[in-house]
């Protein structure tokens, strides 16, 4: 799936190399104003990411962050395979509530079951998808399962973080 930025990039990509070499003076200086344009707007897309930002990187430095910023860990344990999982990513990641009061409260991380057999094991993960908070030092601190869409997800979002102890402040929702 290609986001806004990649094709505003294929788009010029293929306008530039197919008409360069084609081209007099008048028609190149009007493809300039063009590429103009198509730069401030590949500009103003904003970024083409899920507005839940997951953290990438290894286990052990997602432990670290969270460590670094006093927050828990929401693992989101998935398979490509997870219908499931694929529309959490697709709906309710993509909510702004949903991505503010995750960013305010959590790190979040994914973990493939498929590729980190060992871990999920020994969060003892049995369906797609589980999410599981986590405190630094590795300790399962809450658990919710299944899909959630964006209002529900936010709830259960909440009731985790009044659980564990986390701030009742957050911008999201407001």
């Amino acid at each position: 799936m290609f986001h806004l930025k990649q094709i505003y990039w294929h788009i010029f990509c293929i306008l530039f190399l197919n008409l360069k070499n084609s081209m007099n003076t008048t028609r190149m200086k009007n493809l300039r104003r063009w590429i103009g344009l198509g730069a401030i707007l590949l500009l103003s897309a904003g970024p083409a990411v899920a507005q839940v930002q997951f953290f990438h990187g290894t286990w052990d430095e997602a432990l670290a962050k969270a460590k670094k910023e006093n927050k828990p860990l929401l693992v989101d344990f998935w398979a490509t395979w997870c219908g499931p999982c694929r529309l959490m990513n697709t709906s309710t990641f993509q909510d702004k509530q949903v991505g503010a009061f995750t960013s305010d409260h959590f790190i979040a991380y994914k973990v493939d079951v498929d590729q980190e057999r060992a871990l999920a094991s020994k969060y003892n993960i049995q369906a797609m998808p589980t999410f599981v908070f986590i405190d630094a030092k590795g300790k399962e601190l809450h658990r919710v399962m299944g899909y959630h869409k964006a209002d529900k997800w936010l709830a259960a979002l909440k009731n985790a973080n009044a659980t564990i102890g986390g701030s009742p402040q957050s911008n999201a929702g407001r």
